[in-house]
């Protein structure tokens, strides 16, 4: 794998690796974005953030907290072209390589420069039919979330739904997608009628994906399928993917899953 891009601001190291057309963003030896400009599915982590738009009956406006290099957003632009998407970014730099390095440029993309959290306190425009929560961090090769989704976190979320929307979220494990107020906080979960976790090989990501319909993990396989480019790519592995519902008996009853 070849280093095309290296340099080292204010104690973070920023590497752009490439691999034949493969491009990859690596900051302090974590993988940020994996990226290749005829293939929008990578077989990572990056394509469960954008797959349960696919169950909804409407993708017009997304809002993507965490950009990284935009591997969510080139895949969510394949399969919704005229999707209008928001992306907000705390980090400067990496902006800067996803315009340079990714493509991450053009109509109906709208790059915000700051913290997610600020941004979500303050905002009072139209609802989003997806929300994107990908707020990662980390160090030497170990990535992880920069906070806790907790419950005053996920109730502001929620407000930038839609009434037939979904917000996803993206944790390092299992136990913490449980740990999330949109599982754990009975008054947050019944703001959404269902609740996935997706996951993929080689990676130990869970993504929880909560909907404002009933949508079970069966609907989701079809909507994937259903295109006919999705199903050969899941067919031959470049589109991977697992998807459990999350306990629906206790999500019914508001009580603790």
């Amino acid at each position: 794998m070849a280093v095309v891009h290296s340099r080292k601001i204010d104690g973070t190291h920023y590497e752009i690796r490439t691999a034949g057309r493969s491009v990859r963003l690596y900051t302090n030896n974590v993988l940020h974005t994996l990226y290749h400009p005829e293939r929008r599915v990578t077989g990572g982590v990056w394509d469960l953030l954008a797959i349960p738009a696919l169950a909804l009956p409407r993708v017009e406006r997304v809002l993507l907290l965490g950009v990284g290099g935009g591997a969510a957003i080139h895949l969510l632009r394949d399969w919704f072209p005229t999707a209008h998407i928001s992306g907000v970014e705390l980090n400067p730099v990496h902006l800067q390589l996803a315009r340079r390095y990714f493509n991450l440029k053009g109509k109906n993309l709208k790059l915000v420069e700051g913290d997610a959290r600020h941004y979500v306190e303050k905002y009072r425009g139209e609802k989003f039919d997806l929300v994107i929560e990908d707020l990662f961090g980390g160090n030497n090769g170990e990535p992880d979330r920069t906070f806790e989704a907790d419950s005053k976190w996920c109730s502001a979320l929620g407000k930038l739904v839609s009434k037939n929307g979904a917000l996803v979220i993206n944790t390092i494990e299992r136990k913490q997608l449980l740990a999330t107020a949109f599982v754990k906080d009975p008054q947050i979960r019944k703001c959404w009628k269902s609740g996935l976790c997706l996951t993929v090989p080689a990676y130990e990501n869970h993504v929880g994906a909560f909907f404002r319909q009933n949508v079970t993990a069966s609907q989701l396989k079809n909507a994937v399928r259903s295109d006919p480019v999705r199903k050969q790519q899941e067919k031959s592995g470049q589109l991977r993917h697992r998807i459990t519902n999350l306990n629906q008996q206790a999500w019914s009853k508001g009580i603790s899953v």
